[in-house]
């Protein structure tokens, strides 16, 4: 008879003395259980330690050890006082046909109707989060499965005041296909007694979401005495870097002073329809994990859309930009006709005054567009098929004597008749640089 040492959660019984452990496994078997055990059950916090505010990834793993598949497998796990799950809840599964429910902002994990095959193992993993400092005993409830009952998993997540929390938002949270939003980072130094010397991360964006034209990018987490700050956002793609670097040694010379916050900002754009959760890589705070961040953009789509992008700034005051307009059609089965809107480009924030519609470079969504030499874009009597798409492309003239910065530019609201009927769809924005 082969005997197996249980693991539970990161915790084990090789602390109980041998003797009681033979004595307590022996007591275990009898001829009708001989030979037949549960999956091994334990979890652990990535990481275990964080700041303040920041996310951990609590990761449950299922091992089964045995030449049969286990089925039905179900577990119930109750955060402590002071945890919640985070939002986004990121909660994912490779346990066949596994149910995860972790709703976010709550406070109670459930999985059920989970397979894993024989000698295999599978993961159930939710992102949480805490702002209470302190250590965290989370002990789970029971694995069942038709193997039956198994073990509880335990993992403890600690809340260090000694780093930084980390946390991020998107403002607007909530932008048209195509729209912008500034994603914010705020590293939070308020309850750590000590200097922070350097900072990095790296933020690999959703797919559907893309660092904006221009960028934005800009940071106050730069040491006073020795600045040596770097931003990575090229416009286009979907990385964002973070590499701050200074010294504890000093006064002065640190990136984050003892209790103050500081910022990363970095414009993005919704280029992907639906709720895009964005959840970083670490922050390391002097090379020391601080925990993850999080945040949801939602990008929604009219059934007749219009975005807009500037797509070759930024450009020189005296100098021309293009101005690209694509109108989008999402109706299945009719097209969208009579389509128009109009661009208004003495309406940019700031106010850039003389900015004028020079020439039309091409037109595919038909119709007429008219407005040449002055400063407002016309467009009406378009059409576009049954999910189909058509592109505008404007020359703008920049007035010489602009102030080098960022403007936004606003659309009015796209209009059109769709199987008899009109539509209206939304506004499209992008920023001049």
């Amino acid at each position: 008879m082969v005997f197996k040492r249980r693991i539970i959660g990161k915790k084990t019984l090789a602390s109980i003395s041998g003797l009681l452990l033979v004595v307590l496994m022996l007591a275990s078997v009898s001829p009708a259980n001989a030979g037949v055990s549960g999956p091994d059950f334990s979890k652990v916090f990535v990481p275990d330690t964080i700041g303040p505010g920041s996310v951990s990834t609590l990761r449950f793993d299922i091992v089964n050890f045995d030449s049969v598949a286990v089925t039905d497998l179900a577990f119930t796990d109750t955060l402590p006082a002071g945890v919640v799950i985070a939002t986004p809840a990121n909660a994912s599964t490779d346990c066949l046909n596994g149910v995860v429910g972790a709703p976010d902002g709550g406070g109670t994990i459930t999985f059920s109707d989970g397979q894993v095959g024989a000698l295999e193992s599978c993961i159930v993993s939710v992102d949480v989060t805490s702002s209470t400092p302190g250590t965290h005993m989370n002990v789970s409830g029971f694995l069942t499965s038709s193997a039956g009952a198994g073990d509880v998993a335990i993992d403890d997540l600690i809340v260090a005041t000694t780093l930084p929390g980390f946390s991020k938002s998107f403002a607007p949270s909530t932008v048209p296909l195509g729209g912008r939003s500034t994603l914010t980072f705020k590293i939070d130094n308020s309850l750590n007694p000590q200097r922070v010397g350097n900072l990095d991360f790296t933020d690999n964006l959703p797919t559907g979401m893309l660092v904006a034209d221009p960028a934005n990018a800009s940071t106050d987490c730069v040491s006073a005495s020795n600045p040596d700050t770097t931003i990575i956002a090229a416009p286009g793609t979907d990385v964002i870097t973070l590499d701050a670097n200074g010294s504890t040694l000093f006064a002065g010379f640190e990136v984050l002073p003892i209790g103050a916050t500081c910022t990363v900002t970095v414009d993005v754009i919704g280029a992907g329809v639906g709720m895009l959760d964005n959840t970083d890589v670490e922050l390391l705070a002097d090379f020391t994990s601080s925990g993850k961040a999080s945040d949801t953009l939602d990008v929604t789509v009219t059934p007749l859309a219009l975005t807009k992008s500037f797509t070759d700034d930024p450009v020189p005051p005296g100098g021309t930009v293009t101005l690209e307009l694509r109108v989008f059609n999402f109706d299945r089965d009719f097209s969208a006709t009579g389509i128009a809107f109009t661009d208004d480009l003495t309406t940019l924030v700031p106010a850039l005054a003389g900015l004028t519609f020079s020439s039309l470079l091409s037109n595919d969504c038909g119709g007429s567009v008219s407005g040449v030499g002055g400063t407002t874009i016309d467009f009406s009597g378009g059409t576009v098929g049954a999910q189909g798409s058509c592109t505008l492309r404007v020359s703008l003239s920049v007035p010489a004597a602009t102030t080098p910065g960022t403007y936004t530019n606003t659309t009015s609201t796209i209009t059109a008749t769709v199987d008899g009927s009109p539509v209206v769809g939304n506004l499209a924005s992008d920023a001049l640089g």
